[in-house]
């Protein structure tokens, strides 16, 4: 008997049908997502759905899937409602299809019909929560908390999609502050399959450039649209990193692997602005306080001093009225002694001519000559010792400022202010030049 012999079109047609007898239902395939192609001209979808390594190498199966335009509609509104904007490389999915044989290219291929978006966020959870059970345990996480961020952080490293609402959002908010800031930007996807290396570059390119503290900011989205600040990448990158970041991810319910990273994190990039603003501020108030409290020092060190000079200006006029008033004293009391002592010698000579004048006789005359003499003696010694008389003659009388008497030129030295009493007053001079009279030098 001949066996039976097949042309190609009828051998793909049994296959196409046998595989319709043998899957004759829809059926659930679990796989991850490879070779994402994205939509064609026709509106279709084109990805292989592999079977993933479990070490590096590649995928023991793969298989095709083609996702047409009338049934794209139904899983792309499944997505979205568990928060998944896309279907991209490395994705786990449970997708719905029919298993189907292609004769025009001569291949198997599951056409998909719809997706169970619950297994693919169970998966990137457990995938995120292994991640940072693995990331904790090596000290990751603690490496950027045991970094300062500068008191004033001046220039700031910026990570983030230039123009997109995250970059305004945050460059709004440093400008409405007033403070000068000077922001060095590296721009990037910061969604999609390349945003995580991309990320990671932009970091490491940042810590060339010594910025104070690098800010890493995304606008709000799904869950899946910061898929890129929950991979292992990122985080690394963060944490290798000497300068701070601050992280503003734009999700107000979850903490992505990143913020754990990160030194600071804050829920928006408006929030991360503000984090930067307010530390300005405190470190502003900080120099200010400082200024007001050194002005306040100096204008009690100023108000001490001359208080503390004119004390002493008021102790040393006291002093020189009170040398001034001794040597006034003094001298009354000399011209006291002085007057004294000439009526007490007229007394003498008086009694003397009294008892000699019965054996003076012829005498007399001479004797009253010399009475006069006498007298007009005690008178010159009289004027010559009254201190006034000697001042109208010209003589002066100098003091030291503590009050003593100058009586020889080793009292004084040159610079020294010295006080001299005339007729009519009292001078305050200044010695330039000091000379004696026994050796002809000059002190000082």
């Amino acid at each position: 008997m001949r066996e039976a012999t097949f042309s190609v079109a009828e051998l793909a047609m049994e296959l196409r049908q046998q595989l319709g007898q043998a899957f004759p239902d829809d059926v659930w395939v679990t796989g991850e997502v490879s070779d994402f192609r994205g939509r064609s001209r026709g509106g279709q979808v084109y990805f292989d759905i592999v079977e993933p390594a479990e070490r590096s190498g590649p995928p023991p199966a793969r298989l095709n899937v083609v996702l047409w335009r009338d049934n794209r509609d139904i899983v792309n509104k499944l997505l979205k409602r568990a928060g998944i904007t896309r279907i991209e490389d490395g994705m786990k999915v449970r997708i719905r299809c029919v298993v189907d044989f292609y004769p025009p290219q001569g291949r198997l291929q599951l056409r998909m019909t719809s997706i169970d978006p619950t297994y693919t966020v169970g998966q990137q959870e457990l995938e995120r929560q292994q991640l940072l059970a693995k990331l904790a345990a090596e000290g990751v996480f603690e490496l950027q908390k045991g970094l300062s961020i500068a008191a004033a952080p001046r220039h700031i490293g910026l990570v983030t999609s230039e123009g997109s609402a995250a970059y305004h959002d945050f460059m709004n908010e440093l400008a409405a502050s007033g403070y000068g800031w000077s922001v060095t930007l590296i721009d990037t996807a910061v969604q999609g399959p390349h945003a995580p290396a991309g990320i990671a570059g932009a970091l490491l390119t940042l810590e060339r450039h010594h910025v104070d503290v690098i800010a890493l900011v995304r606008g709000g989205g799904s869950r899946g649209d910061l898929g890129a600040f929950d991979t292992e990448v990122v985080a690394r990158a963060i944490a290798q990193l000497r300068t701070p970041v601050v992280t503003g991810i734009g999700h107000e319910i979850d903490r992505s692997i990143a913020d754990e990273a990160a030194h600071t994190a804050r829920k928006t990039p408006t929030a991360c602005a503000a984090d930067l603003i307010e530390r300005a501020g405190s470190y502003h108030q900080q120099i200010e306080t400082h200024w007001v409290a050194i002005l306040d020092h100096a204008d009690a060190a100023l108000t001490a001093a001359h208080t503390g000079q004119a004390q002493r200006a008021e102790r040393a006029n006291r002093g020189v009225r009170a040398t001034l008033a001794m040597h006034e004293a003094s001298i009354a009391t000399a011209a006291s002694r002085a007057g004294r002592a000439a009526l007490m010698v007229t007394d003498h000579a008086a009694d003397r001519l009294d008892r000699d004048a019965d054996f003076v006789g012829t005498r007399a005359e001479r004797l009253l000559y010399q009475a006069d003499q006498l007298l007009e003696t005690a008178a010159i010694r009289h004027r010559a010792l009254d201190p006034a008389r000697t001042l109208a003659r010209g003589w002066s009388i100098t003091t030291t400022a503590d009050g003593e008497i100058v009586r020889s030129t080793q009292q004084v030295q040159t610079g020294q202010e010295v006080i001299t009493q005339v007729a009519d007053g009292r001078l305050t001079t200044r010695i330039e030049s000091v000379r004696s009279s026994t050796d002809g030098g000059t002190n000082g």
